[in-house]
């Protein structure tokens, strides 16, 4: 079982830099580990990107930051995704961290057999619409990449042979990075990540993404592919929330989350 991350703003026990991070999951590695627990700050793990006004105070604590594919390349970076079995711990608006893990693993394994990995997703409390369809989203991607989903209690646990509802926590680390100077650090990231990729890629990806999403169409790829271009967590997470959540009443209440389109 997992011991608790404490998510209070200013304190992290896991390094909040990719860069930090990557460290950290390579020292772990260089032990002999092979499951490696990856966990993500609030922000990430909520669907805002580290320069969101929400996200003030928290970035980089309790777990990593990530806002685009090139911080999941940083984080993965040297990181035997064939040979090690990571668990990555999510909250609902954090569906789109599992497709940026699957492009990059992608690129990394270059059409080898894609390597085991595992999901947990936390649902603590009464959910959304939008909450609810990407619970129904985690269990597309499970089916589509050949991985078992289990349900306990209010935890989805997506993966290949897991039966735990939650992976172990990694060894405590100290980071050396306050929160309000990565949340700098990060800023300066989507700032270069904005200027240098290709704009008129991005905003066709994410119109198609917002068509997919009002028309019930294949939401899963349209994030993909939003994803792939260099759209943010945040900006893929905001037509997400704004169109689902004006959808209708509060999720049901049931564990297996609403249908996601396909």
């Amino acid at each position: 079982m997992r011991s608790a991350v404490m998510d209070t703003p200013g304190h992290s026990t896991v390094p909040g830099a990719a860069t930090e991070y990557n460290a950290h999951l390579k020292a772990a590695l260089a032990r002999g580990a092979k499951d490696l627990a990856v966990m993500f700050d609030w922000p990430t793990r909520s669907g805002y990107d580290s320069d969101s006004p929400v996200a003030r105070g928290r970035v980089g604590v309790g777990g990593v930051a990530i806002d685009s594919i090139d911080d999941m390349r940083v984080l993965l970076a040297g990181i035997p995704l064939g040979a090690v079995a990571p668990t990555l711990t999510i909250d609902p608006p954090g569906v789109p961290l599992l497709l940026l893990y699957r492009l990059v693993q992608e690129e990394q394994e270059q059409g080898r057999v894609a390597g085991r990995f595992s999901v947990v997703l936390r649902r603590p409390g009464p959910t959304s619409r939008y909450e609810e369809r990407l619970v129904g989203c985690v269990r597309v991607l499970g089916a589509s990449v050949g991985l078992r989903v289990e349900v306990t209690g209010t935890n989805v646990s997506v993966g290949s042979g897991s039966t735990e509802p939650y992976p172990s926590a990694p060894p405590t680390v100290s980071s050396t990075v306050s929160s309000a100077s990565l949340a700098v650090r990060q800023a300066e990231r989507l700032a270069k990540l904005r200027a240098w990729r290709c704009q008129n890629r991005v905003d066709t990806a994410l119109t198609v993404l917002r068509w997919a999403v009002k028309t019930d169409g294949d939401v899963v790829s349209s994030l993909t592919d939003a994803l792939s271009a260099g759209a943010t967590v945040g900006e893929v997470s905001a037509i997400l929330r704004e169109l689902w959540d004006a959808d209708g009443a509060d999720g049901a209440d049931g564990a297996d989350g609403a249908d996601c389109p396909t």
